[in-house]
C-alpha cells in the first residue's frame, strides 16, 4: 500500500512541479543565451562598468528567481500535505483502508523525492551555467576543480554537499510537523503552523549555538590562532587546528539537523493519535 500511496502523491504535484522545474530550466537557457553572446572576460578585463554592473544585476536575478521557484515548490508541497491531512481532503485521508504509519509515511516520501528532485535540478542548472560564465571569462572549471587542496575538499566542500543534502530532507521533516502542530489550534491552522516554524528556528539557533560553544568554536576565535587564508592561487594558509574546528562544527551541525529531523518525524506520526482537527 505504500507504493500505491506514494504513486498517487507523486502524480497529485506532478504537474506543478513539472512546471516549476520547466521555468527554472528556461531561465538557465536565457540566461546561457544571454552569456553566450557576451564578450565576458573583455568585460571583466576592461573599464565598462555599465555591461559588468547589467550582468551582475542579471545574475542577482537569476538567483533570486532560483530561490522563489524552490520556495514554490516547497511551499506545494506543504500545501499538498497540509490540505489532504488535515484540510479540506483528511475526511477522504484518514478513512483509506491503510494503516495511519503507511499513510503518513507515503506522504512524507512524496514530500522527500521532490524536494530532492527539485533541489537537484536547481544546483544542476546554477553549476552549469556559472561553469559555462567561469570559462567565457576565460577560465577552465576543470583546472579550478583540480587546483583545489585536498583538505579544503574534504572538510570544507564535502561536508557541506552532505549538509545541504541534510537540509534539504530536514526541511520536509520541520514543514510536516509544523503543519501537525498547527492543526492543533481549531480556528487558526495557518498561524499555528508559522508558530511552529519560528519555534522549530529558535531550538535550532540555540542548539547550533550550544554547539559551537561546546565545540570551542568562540574560544577559539577569540585565541591567537584564527582561520586565515593566504592570497595564494595554490596554497591555502589552514593549520590542523582550524580543520578540527572545523569538523566538530560541520559534526555538530549535522548531528542538531539529524536530531530535529528524527524528532519531526515521529511528531508527525504521535500528534495525530493524540488529537486530530479536521476542516
Amino acid at each position: 500500500m505504500l507504493s500505491k500511496i506514494l504513486k498517487y502523491e507523486m502524480k497529485a504535484v506532478f504537474k506543478p512541479m513539472l512546471i516549476l522545474n520547466a521555468l527554472t530550466l528556461l531561465s538557465t537557457l536565457i540566461g546561457f543565451f544571454y552569456v553566450a553572446n557576451l564578450d565576458v572576460e573583455g568585460i571583466l578585463h576592461s573599464n565598462n562598468n555599465e555591461s559588468a554592473g547589467m550582468m551582475l544585476i542579471l545574475g542577482f536575478l537569476y538567483i533570486v528567481g532560483l530561490a522563489i521557484v524552490s520556495l514554490v515548490s516547497y511551499l506545494v508541497l506543504l500545501i499538498r500535505y497540509g490540505k489532504t491531512m488535515f484540510g479540506s481532503n483528511g475526511y477522504l485521508s484518514w478513512t483509506l483502508p491503510v494503516k495511519r504509519s503507511t499513510l503518513i509515511n507515503g506522504k512524507i516520501l512524496n514530500g522527500l523525492i521532490w524536494n530532492l528532485i527539485n533541489t537537484t535540478i536547481t544546483m544542476g542548472c546554477f553549476c552549469w551555467l556559472l561553469c559555462f560564465y567561469v570559462a567565457k571569462a576565460g577560465v577552465k572549471c576543470h583546472d579550478l576543480i583540480v587546483g583545489i587542496p585536498t583538505e579544503i575538499a574534504w572538510h570544507f566542500i564535502l561536508p557541506t554537499m552532505g549538509m545541504v543534502v541534510l537540509s534539504v530532507i530536514s526541511a520536509v521533516f520541520v514543514g510536516y510537523f509544523c503543519i501537525t502542530v498547527g492543526q492543533l489550534l481549531k480556528e487558526h491552522k495557518v498561524l499555528g503552523t508559522i508558530i511552529a516554524f519560528v519555534g522549530v528556528y529558535i531550538v535550532q539557533q540555540v542548539a547550533t549555538t550550544l554547539v559551537m560553544v561546546g565545540g570551542g568554536f568562540f574560544t577559539y576565535m577569540n585565541g591567537d590562532s584564527k582561520v586565515y587564508f593566504r592570497a595564494s592561487a595554490t596554497s591555502v594558509g589552514i593549520g590542523a587546528g582550524d580543520f578540527r574546528i572545523v569538523d566538530i562544527m560541520m559534526a555538530g551541525q549535522a548531528l542538531v539537523t539529524i536530531v530535529i529531523a528524527l524528532i519531526a518525524f515521529t511528531a508527525c506520526h504521535m500528534i495525530p493519535r493524540k488529537k486530530l482537527n479536521l476542516d
